[in-house]
């Protein structure tokens, strides 16, 4: 003889398998739009020879503010700094002031990197990479702070800034436009590094 328990139990088991195999619930993950990168043109310039009495210094750094990563950055004129949600840079934006920043010192004929203990030193924060201002009047905004140790060992720090409006949805011009912001920083960079030298 069965226990009456036992049917009972094993019949509701039974219901609630039947139940449970026909409801299937599906828990997705929400529609994300696929990441995009965006790859600034590498800067051109002419390689020229040193000149003697060129004034040599050493580069001992090229970083950024902790929030500057691959990320695009948008900054409301709160001061609020948000990430793109699509849109993120190719290389880190502080290698690529670092790789325009040496092409730039190839192509200047007063001006040599040096890696010698007594050669003033130029270390570089990148600041601020984002964009600001609504669509329609976008810019990028590149900030540098530019700490120089002269050879009597003053350090003169300087902040140093370049922008340019971008055209158009993202992307837009936004590669080429950021060439330019990063060639324009570079130029000031080392002109700030010839009057400190």
């Amino acid at each position: 003889m069965m226990d009456p328990r036992k049917v009972l139990a094993g019949g509701l088991l039974l219901a609630g398998a039947t139940v449970l195999a026909g409801c299937s619930v599906k828990v997705g993950r929400p529609e994300l739009p696929a990441p995009r990168m965006i790859d600034p043109p590498l800067a051109q310039y002419e390689p020229v020879p040193t000149a003697s009495g060129a004034h040599g210094f050493r580069l001992l750094w090229v970083e950024a503010a902790d929030p500057i990563r691959y990320r695009l950055l948008h900054r409301s004129p709160d001061g609020e700094v948000r990430q793109d949600p699509v849109w993120s840079w190719s290389r880190l934006p502080s290698r690529l002031l670092e790789t325009t920043l040496m092409a730039a010192v190839s192509s200047e004929p007063g001006l040599v990197l040096v890696d010698g203990p007594n050669a003033p030193t130029v270390a570089l924060t990148l600041l601020g990479w984002h964009l600001e201002g609504p669509d329609g009047a976008r810019r990028l905004v590149g900030i540098v702070e530019v700490q120089l140790t002269d050879e009597q060992r003053r350090v003169h720090s300087t902040v140093l800034e370049s922008g340019s409006p971008v055209q158009g949805d993202l992307p837009g011009d936004l590669a080429s436009v950021a060439a330019t912001v990063l060639g324009d920083l570079a130029a000031q960079v080392l002109a700030t590094v010839r009057s400190g030298a």
